[in-house]
């Protein structure tokens, strides 16, 4: 975590003809899907990294994913994240937990404490 540029270049080899078929599917035989789930995650927690109580936005984003955004990203504590960035700095994010909660964001913004409530949205950068 915190290496953008290498975490880009592990998931460009994984995702390179010789290891990922047009269809995403892991072309190791026999065929494994932890090739497939293990790419997708290795994507998600290149956006956030979540841990019980604690969630880290754009911990290991390379350059080449400078701008962005995504949108549902389920995180850990039954949170949903959407987020803009551009320039590699977070411009936009908010979250929705399944049950009330308080949770410490780390991002380029610095850290905050935020309480969730139940259901609702709440916009945190």
């Amino acid at each position: 975590m915190g290496d953008g540029e290498r975490a880009w270049s592990v998931l460009k080899s994984q995702l390179s003809p010789s290891r990922t078929y047009a269809n995403l599917f892991d072309a190791h035989p026999p065929f494994q899907i932890d090739g497939n789930f293990g790419a997708a995650a290795g994507i998600c927690e290149m956006l956030a990294h979540s841990r019980r109580g604690e969630i880290r936005l754009l911990p290991a984003l390379s350059r080449a994913l400078s701008t962005g955004r995504v949108s549902g990203l389920r995180l850990r504590g039954g949170i949903e994240l959407d987020m803009e960035w551009s320039e590699g700095n977070v411009q936009r994010a908010r979250l929705k937990s399944t049950r009330e909660q308080t949770v410490l964001i780390r991002s380029n913004a610095g850290m905050q404490k935020v309480a969730l409530r139940a259901g609702d949205w709440t916009t945190v950068i």
